[in-house]
């Protein structure tokens, strides 16, 4: 009973082996490959943004569309504007199975879908990636520099498409915080965020956004942004007579130059009808010059301005490099 077990396990680590190819946090296994208009695609060349590999087996294009077309829809609702402009799809079709004279019709038809399809004609790339797996789908996470960080088998259910979605914006985020990272404190200005002045919205409401506003200016990595609680302190210390927000381009700088801080973001947040306008500005504190400014417009729930914000901060930090 033992021997018998033993020998089950062994069986299972060596398909486990066989299966898992490509090992996560692990650097990525070589890909070079051509597209249906003999473009060549490698990881050896440098890239910026996260890649995402949809690896399909014969016969199941319609699924690798399926989810190629559902991560673009899923993550592109999460993402900043940023990230999602960085990201790459690609689908890799193993074609080993495909019979000479099947060739060229496939090649036609590829044609007319125009899809972003890399051809795998022998399958020597795609068993590097996904080991034995041939029957399902492989949806594989890279990073910039080439890491493998995530690993998807199967359809593009609802919750395969979410995982998907949260790893790709996990990429991002790395990847943003690897930059910062290797920025010199110098290459950072301090930040400094008043309360967005509402317009038709409460003041606690604005007060929110704002929070989120900061936070994900610091997500953006390019700034070092003071915190709303040494703010109130080092305001009411100053004797500043404003209240958090402010309404002129005056009023920001003088609160910026308070604060110590070398810019400052100030904006609204507005209702007309029933259609939500949030703008927003970064003004240099040392010349009072406005050298970011960023909107964004939903006719949609108040709460769902939330996300908007990381599209604002994205904004922002763009126009300020």
């Amino acid at each position: 009973m033992r021997r018998r077990a033993a020998i089950l396990l062994a069986a299972a680590l060596v398909a486990a082996r066989a299966w898992a190819a490509v090992v996560i946090d692990a650097p990525a296994p070589p890909l070079a490959l051509a597209d249906i208009r003999g473009a060549i695609f490698s990881l050896d060349e440098p890239r910026e943004g996260s890649l995402v590999l949809i690896f399909a087996p014969s016969g199941q294009g319609e699924q690798a569309y399926a989810w190629r077309d559902s991560i673009d829809v899923e993550a592109g609702t999460r993402a900043s504007e940023s990230a999602t402009a960085d990201r790459r799809i690609l689908i890799v079709s193993d074609l080993s199975r495909i019979s000479r004279p099947m060739r060229g019709s496939l090649r036609t038809r590829l044609r007319e879908r125009l899809a972003d399809v890399l051809l795998d004609w022998d399958g020597a790339v795609s068993r590097a990636w996904r080991g034995e797996d041939r029957g399902r789908i492989v949806v594989i996470g890279v990073s910039p520099d080439n890491v493998v960080r995530f690993v998807i088998r199967g359809n593009a259910t609802g919750e395969n498409v979410r995982r998907a979605a949260a790893e790709i914006e996990r990429m991002a985020e790395l990847s943003t915080m690897r930059e910062a990272a290797a920025l010199p404190p110098g290459a950072r200005p301090t930040v400094a965020v008043a309360d967005l002045r509402g317009v038709s919205v409460t003041s606690d409401e604005a007060a929110i956004l704002t929070d989120r506003l900061r936070v994900e200016l610091v997500r953006a990595g390019r700034f070092q942004v003071v915190e709303r609680e040494r703010m109130n302190a080092v305001l009411q210390e100053q004797g500043f007579q404003q209240s958090g927000a402010c309404s002129t381009d005056e009023c920001a700088v003088e609160m910026g130059r308070l604060l110590g801080a070398e810019r400052i973001v100030a904006g609204t947040i507005g209702r007309i009808g029933r259609t939500y306008t949030i703008t927003a500005r970064m003004i240099d504190v040392g010349t009072g010059r406005i050298i970011a400014d960023a909107s964004h417009d939903c006719r949609c729930e108040i709460d769902d301005l939330l996300g908007g914000m990381a599209e604002i901060a994205a904004t922002l930090a763009r126009g300020a490099e």
